[in-house]
């Protein structure tokens, strides 16, 4: 199972205690605006003042809720549609890292290292040639985090740019 189809599993992956329901409701609008705004700059500060939290309650908050950081859960998202745009276009790593929010390519490559163990040219060399399916090596490579997401979420991510 991949970690986009585990993602669309109700509450895969979201712990339900230790928040409020409005505290909860908050943090998964704002993870919905960060999904939808994905090449702004987006930062802590701003998602908390949008929310009416304060930073660290809303820091607090955003991993209770997510399971990750906030600089961590963005940097995963903008991988994940990175890889959908490298599987699933031609258009050059240097314009997809800017289409998914990266200030410059070299943070995409420092993403793709972190959480798939290879360079988005490498990933895109496996996925043209075929080698997409999992085996031992390329394991981390297509699965490598379950992000609870809507199925909206989901569904734009898969989209080509």
């Amino acid at each position: 199972m991949s970690a986009l189809e585990y993602a669309e599993q109700p509450g895969a992956g979201v712990p339900s205690e230790g928040y409020s329901k409005r505290d909860g409701q908050l943090v998964k609008q704002s993870m919905h605006y960060i999904a939808e705004h994905l090449t702004r700059e987006l930062n802590l500060s701003k998602m908390a003042d949008m929310a009416g939290m304060s930073y660290f309650h809303f820091s607090r908050m955003f991993k209770k809720v997510s399971g990750y950081n906030f600089k961590e859960y963005l940097m995963i998202l903008r991988t994940n549609k990175a890889k959908s745009l490298l599987k699933n276009t031609q258009i050059p790593i240097t314009e997809i890292s800017h289409l998914c929010g990266f200030k410059e390519h070299k943070h995409l490559n420092a993403c793709f290292n972190k959480y798939c163990s290879v360079t988005p040219s490498e990933f895109r060399k496996r996925m043209l040639a075929g080698l997409n399916q999992p085996d031992a090596d390329l394991a981390v490579m297509t699965d490598f985090r379950c992000l609870p997401l809507s199925a909206q979420v989901i569904q734009w991510l898969s989209a080509p740019a």
